[in-house]
């Protein structure tokens, strides 16, 4: 999502939303609503509790 998230805050993560037909990305999973995902994405941290996978933990910048 170029323009969206700060460059590099997607590297080695697979997005699935769970209410469209959308993915994107390679590596360990964060699943859910597109509208947390977005908000996650660009900085929300609140967002994350609406989502799940392994890489939910690397995108709020822990090591997973």
């Amino acid at each position: 999502m170029p323009g969206l998230a700060p460059h590099g805050r997607l590297g080695g993560l697979r997005l699935r939303a769970t209410d469209l037909d959308w993915a994107a990305g390679a590596g360990p999973l964060v699943a859910g609503p597109a509208e947390a995902l977005a908000m996650a994405l660009t900085g929300r941290a609140v967002a994350c509790a609406d989502l799940h996978g392994p890489g939910v933990t690397l995108l709020q910048g822990g090591e997973g």
